[in-house]
């Protein structure tokens, strides 16, 4: 419409998005913009930009243009060099939609692939049995002393870590190595105390807030194997007496409701409390004993599993990721441009029927990653 307007030497509708511009042809044909720098000492391109919209093939390709002279430079030093030739309407949108377009600059600052945080699983919010449903994962390694005295050797190990998703009760054990015989061992350990269990993912949290505590009480002190394992079983009660909602309201109710009232009915970490008399008969003992657990279990459905409706983050829907698609896997302890490439051969949707997990195929073989580990490129 602009175009038939100021050919024929008409006024733009008052309305029009340009007409504060005062746009106009020149001689060759183009509009440029009129301003009112006419009688500045700035260049005849400077005074008179020429006038593009924001979307359109050539547009993109002066802006891309300009982003490759500038050594792949930010949307404002691109602007300004643009100002002096051309007037782009909506500039800051438009050079922005193509520096996202840039594969190396995307590879310097990739940003991670999301999606709505899902439905929480079954296991989560239902009364289950303590650690009937469980995750694992593996820190370290930490250093620890062969033996005590002058002339020890350093020598590595790890802390497996078991976490209900039902009641986050903890369960740590040290190992020498993270061979799958030594595994069996600990899995053989962990069974036998705290009967068997099906495996999930629930584990990062856990990791975190024991190198927390870790490395508080130990610093950068070398200690044994026992004395590790010790500290460990520390860690392990200041962990499973965490609250897992706020103190009741219920002047009953002195303290809040943790995983080792699940355990043992208390916080690992309490004081010792007034013993059971022992002319209770064993019939009204167990009948107390079930309302102490069923009284536990009011609390986890009341206080604590009500906490969880909410979505902290990923609270928006993203479009998936599809089948082909190209990614950057990304890996904690490589910079950006040295991660590996990938390409989507298959996805896993969930119960809503959003993809949170794909098969990728690289130059060493296939593997399973969740999307919040991979990096979209921006390739159409």
């Amino acid at each position: 419409m602009e175009v038939s307007y100021l050919s024929a030497s008409k006024q733009l509708p008052s309305n029009n998005k340009i007409i504060p511009l005062t746009p106009f042809y020149d001689d060759s044909g183009i509009i440029r913009v009129g301003g009112k720098l006419k009688n500045s000492m700035l260049t005849e391109s400077q005074k008179h930009p020429i006038l593009l919209p924001k979307t359109d093939h050539v547009v993109n390709l002066i802006i891309t243009d300009y982003h490759l002279k500038l050594l792949h430079a930010g949307p404002q030093l691109i602007q300004a060099a643009l100002r002096e030739k051309f007037w782009i309407l909506s500039a800051r949108d438009a050079v922005r939609r193509e520096v996202r377009k840039c594969i190396p600059c995307f590879r310097n600052r990739p940003k991670l692939a999301e999606q709505i945080m899902g439905e929480l699983p079954k296991s989560t919010v239902c009364p289950s049995s303590v650690f009937h449903r469980t995750g694992l994962d593996f820190a370290g390694p930490f250093l620890i002393r062969s033996s005590k005295g002058r002339g020890s050797r350093n020598t590595k190990c790890y802390i497996c870590v078991f976490v209900c998703f039902a009641t986050k009760a903890v369960h740590l054990e040290v190992v020498s190595d993270l061979t799958s015989r030594t595994f069996i061992a600990c899995l053989k350990r962990f069974v036998a105390r705290r009967a068997s269990p099906h495996f999930g993912g629930l584990w990062e949290s856990v990791v975190k807030s024991f190198k927390f505590h870790l490395k508080r009480v130990i610093g950068t002190a070398s200690v044994t194997f026992e004395e590790l394992a010790t500290i460990t079983s520390q860690i392990e009660a200041c962990l499973n007496s965490r609250p897992l909602s706020g103190i009741s309201n219920d002047p009953n109710d002195l303290s809040a409701l943790t995983p080792g009232h699940f355990l043992i009915g208390k916080p690992l970490t309490a004081i010792p409390q007034v013993p059971i008399p022992d002319d209770l008969h064993l019939c009204d003992r167990w009948r107390m004993i079930q309302r102490m657990i069923q009284h536990f279990w009011n609390r986890w459905s009341n206080e604590y599993l009500t906490k969880l409706q909410s979505r902290p983050k990923w609270r928006t829907l993203q479009p998936d990721i599809k089948v082909g698609d190209l990614v950057l896997i990304k890996h904690e302890n490589l910079a950006p441009l040295q991660w590996r490439l990938g390409r989507i051969v298959k996805t896993f949707p969930g119960g809503d029927n959003r993809v949170r997990v794909v098969e990728l195929k690289t130059e060493s073989g296939k593997l399973l990653r969740p999307i919040s580990k991979l990096c979209k490129l921006p390739i159409t």
